[in-house]
């Protein structure tokens, strides 16, 4: 599953790590992946993917929890 990070996701930066993240899902053939943040939390569709934007911390412990 695509994943990008960055620190905040915000008006100057969004275009770059969206684009980013739907690239690299269109060339796995993805249809979701994830943008880990510090603190936001969203959830859309864009161009068939579903992008889900989470904490990195809230990731982690879903992680941890469906190990």
């Amino acid at each position: 599953m695509p994943i990008q990070v960055t620190w905040e996701l915000d008006d100057r930066n969004k275009d770059m790590e969206v684009e980013g993240l739907l690239e690299a899902a269109e060339s796995v053939g993805s249809h979701s992946g994830f943008i880990l943040t510090r603190d936001i939390e969203d959830q859309w569709i864009q161009r068939h993917v579903r992008i889900n934007v989470t904490p990195v911390w809230k990731w982690l412990l879903e992680k941890e929890i469906s190990a």
